[in-house]
Formats: C-alpha cells, structure tokens, sequence
C-alpha cells in the first residue's frame, strides 16, 4: 500500500477542524452564564424538610399520640 499525501493532508485537515469545532464549543459554554447555588439551594431546602419530619417523628414518639394532618387525637 502507498503512501498518498493527499490523503494524508485531507484528513489531518479535518482533524485540525473537528479540534477547533471542539475548542469553540468549550469557549461558548465557558461563556455562559452559571447557576450558582442552585443545587446547594435544593439541598438547604431538602435539609429544612428532614429536620422538620425528624422534629414532628420526636414528637409523636415522646408523646405517644399519633398526630394526624397536624391534630392529635
């Protein structure tokens, strides 16, 4: 099999294109605007939930009376 320059040249110019399609994606979604703090916001909020599940789940447990919809009975 025979070397064919041409060959060679073409795909190491597409090579070269598909590196700099790659590089300009990075750059345009390092661009972007970030979301700070949005996962660290669901977290808080899932963090508030539990401790209040866990304070209601304290309650009935030392009280002995299930509570209801938020009614003892």
């Amino acid at each position: 099999m025979s070397y064919n320059l041409h060959i060679h040249d073409k795909l190491s110019e597409e090579h070269r294109q598909t590196l700099q399609d790659e590089a300009m994606r990075h750059r345009m979604l390092a661009a972007l605007p970030r979301r700070k703090g949005l996962g660290r916001r669901a977290i808080g909020k899932l963090g508030v939930a539990l401790v209040a599940l866990g304070t209601r789940l304290e309650q009935v447990e030392h009280c002995g009376d299930p509570v209801v919809h938020g009614i003892s009975r």
